[in-house]
């Protein structure tokens, strides 16, 4: 069973330069260009919404409640 995965580069010089950009394709390697994406925005990361929501569950130890007075 074969699964399709792709690669997606963070930017960094030594990830996106003409080398490695022309190994990729020369192995068949699917990938984002480095280009396409905009740099350093965390919203755009799925993992940020996981990581801070669960920061944010265990530094408030579990989901908020609301007290009524």
């Amino acid at each position: 069973m074969f699964i399709q995965q792709s690669l997606n580069p963070d930017g960094a010089p030594s990830h996106s330069s003409k080398i490695i950009l022309d190994f990729l394709d020369s192995e068949n390697v699917m990938y984002v260009h480095p280009f396409s994406c905009p740099p350093n925005l965390l919203e755009l990361n799925p993992l940020y919404y996981f990581i801070w929501s669960n920061v944010k569950w265990v530094f408030n130890e579990g989901p908020q409640r609301t007290q009524y007075p």
